[in-house]
């Protein structure tokens, strides 16, 4: 347990806030089975088993509520922090925690704390709320505790405004989504594991086209999710972190672009693994294994077979690895290559549609290291524009599982060996060492 004292240090290096600006203690609630308990005159009610606080500040939680809730209506102006000291709550009729007046609210979980929530499987019909933890306002959960969410209704976390984690260690199981910030969710750190019947992390704002993201700097993430892991209207950034998916729909799907600069993006099972309008590859590691393509790029609403201007999957940096049940990488606009080392594995089986590169529009290599093997190599030959040379091969018979190929100059210098985990007929090889019109 943190002292009221204790919790004001705490606060100081959890928030960066000092604490002698702070001209009121914290308040301390004690939580007693089926009712509570506080040290404040004022800013806190208690009626029965629900909790009510309307004042900014402070306030320390602790103990144990078999059937009841933490209401926070405070002001538009009041900023309000809920340090979960040790805490359990459980309600039968509704959200454990519900937020839905205050400027913005922090859930601090003070070192060596396990705090529990648990809602209801079904709400009143007058009851906003759709989440375990649930806020209408900008919300962040940070200090190196540990919290317990299990969303029996729809949502285990979900804030209406903005959602941050900056660290903790964050359990979440979910009927619908797991962790949900409408307006953008942000992860900067913590260790963070979400098992959900719907999308992992979501972020769902489609009025303002600057918002509905979801932003990973930093901590590990690990999503097993009956649709998307990580799906947001608009962008998925990642620039950090470990991030380990296993999905029932696409692992990681954006509205409109997803990034990877840097950080772990392992897709351990997925229907697609990246898909979005653009899905840009810079750094960090991803590897990815999906039933249909590996990753995906495609303009919404345009007939079969056209070529979009807008639709775009690159990769200029990092590692990339994909094991695909049909293209390795398909895009209705166009794939480029000029950075990193990217491997494919695509169908096995198919037609003429079907690739380890697949792009209506031009395929192009400038630099990295490509080498993508299917029942076709790729859909199209690269496009005499690539200012890398290029090597796209077709076997007279498809080759088994385990076949090793080598990748030879005229010269007898060995520039490659790729040792295929599935059968292929097709293989396209890129790099630096590829001289157009030599013989390999």
């Amino acid at each position: 347990m943190v002292t009221a004292v204790a919790a004001l240090a705490l606060i100081a290096a959890s928030t960066g806030i000092a604490t002698e600006a702070r001209a009121d203690p914290v308040v301390v609630i004690t939580l007693t089975g089926s009712g509570a308990t506080s040290s404040a005159t004022s800013g806190v009610s208690i009626d029965g088993s629900t909790v009510t606080i309307t004042a900014p500040g402070d306030y320390q939680l602790s103990g144990t509520l078999a059937d009841g809730r933490i209401l926070v209506q405070a002001t538009e102006a009041d900023d309000v922090n809920l340090i979960f000291n040790g805490i359990s709550i459980a309600n039968s009729t509704g959200p454990a925690i519900s937020i839905t007046i205050a400027r913005t609210v922090t859930v601090t979980l003070p070192a060596g704390t396990d705090n529990t929530l648990s809602d209801a499987e079904s709400y009143p019909a007058a009851e906003n709320a759709n989440a375990a933890l649930f806020s209408t306002e900008d919300m962040t959960i940070t200090g190196t505790g540990s919290l317990s969410v299990r969303g029996n209704y729809r949502d285990g976390i979900a804030g209406k405004d903005t959602l941050t984690i900056e660290s903790g260690t964050i359990d979440v199981i979910a009927s619908d989504d797991g962790i949900r910030g409408k307006d953008y969710l942000h992860l900067t750190g913590g260790s963070i594991t979400v098992t959900a019947s719907s999308h992992g992390l979501t972020s769902t704002n489609k009025s303002d086209p600057a918002l509905g993201y979801i932003s990973i700097d930093g901590g590990t993430v690990d999503v097993t999710a009956g649709a998307d892991c990580l799906h947001a209207v608009t962008d998925i950034t990642v620039a950090g972190g470990s991030q380990t998916l296993s999905c029932g729909d696409d692992a990681v799907h954006g509205g409109s672009t997803v990034s990877v600069s840097a950080g772990t993006v392992d897709i351990t099972r997925s229907a697609e693994g990246l898909e979005a309008l653009q899905v840009l590859l810079s750094g960090g590691t991803v590897t990815v294994t999906s039933t249909d393509d590996g990753i995906n790029t495609v303009e919404d609403g345009l007939v079969e077979g056209a070529v979009s201007i807008r639709a775009l999957a690159e990769v200029s940096g990092g590692t990339v690895v994909v094991n695909a049940g049909t293209d390795g990488f398909d895009s209705n606009g166009s794939i480029e290559f000029s950075g990193g080392v990217t491997v494919v594995n695509g169908p096995v089986t198919g037609t003429t549609d079907e690739a380890a590169l697949d792009a209506n529009g031009a395929i192009t290599f400038s630099g990295g290291t490509v080498l993508a093997a299917g029942i076709l190599g790729s859909t199209r030959e690269p496009a005499a524009s690539s200012v890398q040379g290029f090597l796209d091969a077709t076997f007279g018979a498809v080759q088994p599982p385990g076949t090793i190929v080598h990748i030879v100059s005229d010269a007898g210098t060995d520039l490659a060996t790729f040792r295929s985990n599935k059968q292929f007929r097709g293989l396209v090889f890129s790099s630096d060492q590829i001289i157009a019109r030599q013989t390999y």
